[in-house]
């Protein structure tokens, strides 16, 4: 069916049936442009193409059940209907340079029915009053690539792929879309390859809102912007959220999330063996707000930039075996921490907290209430509570450095920990306060603190400090212990 320049088929208001109906193989539908009624083609049949074709008032668009249909460089404008525009049924689909503007329910939809992969790229959907959506499913490797989503409404994900391993995401905007949007993309499936996505400004008005979400192992997330996501009144807010184990999220950058009432959350990865690294946060802000948080094992959380986030944990690390490494976290709000980390080492030196820069913070710099840990050469300063705060047993304290803080510099509640060349300077209060048992102190120094250099009075009896320099506070030295050299 190929039309010459100027051919419209009008299907009436009030119609119910289809303009166009074919029941065959290798359907080609070219250069006609369809007008009003319910559904303007349909198909049935393998290799079916509908290019260069547009369709005006019509209730539905394009509706195909086949394999390797091809629906190319078509315009779709004022769709009035309750269904999606593209809908395919079959797998091998390509869907490309289509545009899809002013519809009342937009959307392009796939079901590869797991038979193959499909492609979905370059596709433009504007102004729309519901449904403004990218769906795949049941797809092997699909290809989502290069379409912008804006100025819609939606209930549900402006991206979806479900029951998909090996999907590829990339290069897509999603750009001022409202109403009922929870999830920017959505991913059920493994190695889904989320990365140059731009996701700015999503709303979900009674809901939690996610810039990405994904449920699957070995996802890797990647060089995306996501900003200004918003949820409902008492609800969370995700920049990107990933269930699955070994998930690699790095080069984000993540910035003005809401959490309203609820939390916000920049990147939260629950399963085992996660990897944040390389990704930039600023703006954050809700009841609490989590920069980044891993829940699972044997999380790594390396060079990440942090800034400008509310009350709650730049850093939060529960699992054990973690490493905390080379990350800068600066102007958190008052009750705002730095690192937090609850875990414990397994083995030796299989946790571990190094090379961290914590710089004006409201609340404690490094808090870690772990056991077996390594903290190391870490640089805490202008810090409102205490720069380290270690009641985990066990742990080594080693290099770490303290400046203006507003409490303790080193706050050490639990037992048998050992705190090597760490250095105090001008704190508010104890350079060093020992409350635990067994704690040794070797060549550490504290000058300039507002109470005591070195406060053991509420600790044991069996603290060792040794080699060590505490000079120009109001007490150097006070409370019990073994204190040579």
């Amino acid at each position: 069916f190929v039309g010459k320049k100027g051919t419209i088929w009008d299907g009436y208001d009030g119609s119910n049936m289809p303009q166009l109906t074919c029941t065959a193989d290798n359907v080609q539908v070219r250069g006609i442009e369809f007008q009003n009624g319910t559904r303007a083609i349909a198909i049935t049949g393998h290799d079916a193409k509908v290019v260069n074709c547009r369709f005006r008032g019509c209730d539905d668009a394009i509706w195909i059940t086949g394999n390797r249909a091809n629906v190319s460089n078509n315009g779709i404008y004022g769709e009035q209907g309750s269904d999606y525009s593209i809908e395919i049924y079959g797998y091998d689909a390509i869907v490309r340079k289509n545009k899809l503007s002013h519809c009342y329910y937009a959307g392009i939809y796939v079901d590869a029915m797991s038979g193959g992969t499909c492609t979905v790229t370059e596709n433009i959907t504007d102004s729309t009053q519901d449904n403004t959506t990218i769906m795949v499913t049941n797809a092997s490797a699909p290809k989502i690539k290069k379409n912008r989503l804006s100025y819609g409404y939606m209930n549900g994900a402006c991206i979806e792929v479900s029951n998909s391993d090996d999907a590829e995401i990339c290069g897509n905007k999603i750009v001022a879309v409202n109403y009922y949007v929870i999830y920017g993309i959505y991913v059920t499936g493994n190695n889904a390859k989320v990365y140059k996505n731009t996701i700015d400004t999503v709303n979900a008005y009674d809901d939690a809102c996610y810039g990405v979400y994904i449920s699957g192992n070995d996802a890797n997330v990647s060089k995306n912007k996501i900003r200004n996501c918003s949820p409902g009144d008492d609800d969370n807010t995700y920049g990107v959220y990933v269930s699955g184990d070994d998930a690699v999220c790095e080069k984000n950058k993540i910035s003005d999330l809401a959490g309203g009432e609820g939390d916000a959350y920049g990147i939260y990865t629950s399963g085992d063996d996660a990897s944040v690294s390389k990704n930039r946060f600023s703006r954050l802000t809700g009841e609490y707000t989590y920069p980044i948080e891993c829940s699972g094992d044997r999380a790594v959380v390396s060079k990440n930039g942090i800034s400008y986030y509310g009350d709650g944990y730049g850093i939060y690390v529960s699992g054990d075996d973690f490493m905390v490494t080379d990350n800068t976290v600066k102007c958190g709000a008052y009750s705002a921490q730095a690192i937090y980390t609850s875990g414990n080492a397994t083995m030796t030196a299989t946790a571990r907290i190094e090379n961290n820069k914590v710089h004006n913070i409201g609340y404690d710099g490094i808090y870690h209430s772990g056991n077996g840990c390594w903290i190391r050469y870490n640089d805490c300063k202008y810090v409102t509570g205490d720069s380290y705060y270690v009641s985990g047993d066990n742990n080594v304290v080693r290099e770490n450095k303290s400046r203006y803080c507003q409490d303790d510099a080193f706050y050490i509640s639990g037992s048998g920990n050992v705190v090597t060349k760490c250095v105090a300077r001008d704190a508010a209060r104890d350079g060093f306060d020992n409350n635990g048992a067994g704690n040794t102190y070797d060549r550490c120094k504290a000058y300039d603190c507002v109470a005591e250099g070195f406060d053991n009075s509420a600790g044991a009896t069996s603290t060792i400090v040794t080699n060590s320099t505490f000079r120009g506070s109001r007490y150097d030295y006070c409370g019990n212990g073994n204190v040579s050299n």
